[in-house]
C-alpha cells in the first residue's frame, strides 16, 4: 500500500463517506502501524565547512622564567647581618643587598639592576664562605619556557607565533619564538611514561603593560601556532572518520546523511584543512556513530 503521510486526513475523511466502519478501522490501524514501524530520523550534531584562517597548533604548558638571575654569594666566611631587604624589593646595580661581618663589616652589592626574586638567608649569624644570601633578576626581562615532546618540537621553528591563554588577564598574550635547543632531555610524565622532550624559548611581544602582574616561574597555557594558511576550507576534526585507505564524512542532504570521500591537507585536534570532497556551506555530521548509514535520516540537535 502506497501511502502518501501528507494526505492521511484526506483519506481518513474519503474513507469514512464511502468505505464501512471495519474498512475505517482497518486502514487507521494500518497507517499507525507504517509510522511506528517508520525509522525515527537520528539525531546529531552538525558543523557547516567554512572558508576561513586554518591554523595549526601545538597546546603546551609553559612558565616565565627571567632571563638573566644572579645569585648573590657571601664573600667570606663570618656573620651575616640580619637583611632588611625583602622578595620584591627593587634594587639598583652596585646597590647593599646583605652585609657580612668579617674582620670588618663588608657590603655585599647588587650586580645587576632589578627585584629581589627570592631569600636565601635572612637571619643573622655565623654563614660560610659561597653560601647563597639572595637572589637577583628583572622580572621585565621574562621569556618563556615550553618543554615539548620531541615528535611536535621538530615541527617548530624559530619566530613561530605563540598565543598564551591562562595567565590570568582577560586577554591572550603574543609570544614568538626564540630558541628551539638542540638537544632533548628525558622527563618522566604523570603517568610515570618516560618522555624525552625539547626546550622551547619564546619571548612575549605584547606591550609590557599588558603583563606586568607575570612574575618569574608563573604557569602559562600556549599554543604554537607553528601553520598557518588564509582562505583554507575548514571543517571540524570529528566530522572526519577512516575509510578504508582515505578519510570521509557523512555530508546532510535535504534531511539524509551521505557519505563523502575527502582529501584532507591537514588535520589538527579541533580544525582540518581539506584540499577536496566538500565545497564551502556543506554541512556535515560531527563524530558521527554506528547508526549513521549512508541515506539515514537525520534530525539536528
Amino acid at each position: 500500500m502506497d501511502i502518501q503521510f501528507k494526505n492521511i486526513p484526506g483519506l481518513l475523511a474519503d474513507s469514512i463517506k464511502k468505505k464501512p466502519v471495519w474498512w475505517i478501522l482497518g486502514t487507521a490501524t494500518a497507517i499507525v502501524v507504517v509510522l511506528a514501524l517508520r525509522p525515527r530520523p537520528q539525531p546529531v550534531e552538525t558543523a557547516t565547512v567554512r572558508r576561513m584562517t586554518f591554523e595549526d597548533t601545538i597546546t603546551e604548558d609553559g612558565v616565565t622564567r627571567v632571563k638573566e638571575k644572579f645569585i648573590i654569594l657571601s664573600p667570606y666566611s663570618g656573620n651575616l647581618v640580619r637583611l632588611s631587604r625583602h622578595a620584591g624589593d627593587s634594587v639598583k646595580k652596585g646597590e647593599p643587598v646583605a652585609f657580612v661581618f668579617w674582620d670588618r663589616e663588608t657590603a655585599v652589592p647588587s650586580p645587576a639592576n632589578g627585584s629581589i626574586l627570592k631569600v636565601f638567608r635572612e637571619d643573622a649569624g655565623p654563614i660560610e664562605i659561597g653560601a647563597p644570601i639572595v637572589e637577583v633578576g628583572d622580572p621585565s626581562s621574562l621569556e618563556i619556557v615550553l618543554e615539548m615532546l620531541t615528535a611536535d618540537a621538530v615541527k617548530v621553528a624559530p619566530g613561530n607565533p605563540i598565543r598564551i591563554r591562562g595567565w590570568g588577564g582577560a586577554d591572550p598574550l603574543a609570544a614568538k619564538v626564540r630558541i628551539v635547543e638542540p638537544q632533548a632531555i628525558m622527563k618522566i610524565s604523570g603517568l610515570g611514561v618516560e618522555e624525552r622532550r625539547v626546550r622551547v624559548l619564546a619571548d612575549i611581544i605584547s606591550p609590557r603593560e599588558k603583563w606586568k602582574t607575570l612574575g618569574d616561574n608563573f604557569r602559562l597555557e600556549c599554543e604554537v601556532i607553528h601553520y598557518r594558511q588564509d582562505g583554507a576550507l575548514v571543517i571540524h576534526s570529528g566530522a572526519l572518520f577512516r575509510d578504508q585507505e582515505g578519510w570521509s564524512v557523512f555530508r546532510v542532504e535535504k534531511g539524509k546523511a551521505h557519505k563523502t570521500k575527502v582529501q584532507v591537507e591537514r588535520r589538527g585536534s579541533t580544525q582540518s584543512m581539506i584540499k577536496s570532497g566538500l565545497a564551502e556551506g556543506d554541512e556535515v555530521i560531527v563524530y558521527p556513530g554506528e547508526q549513521i548509514k549512508e541515506g539515514v535520516r537525520i534530525s539536528e540537535l
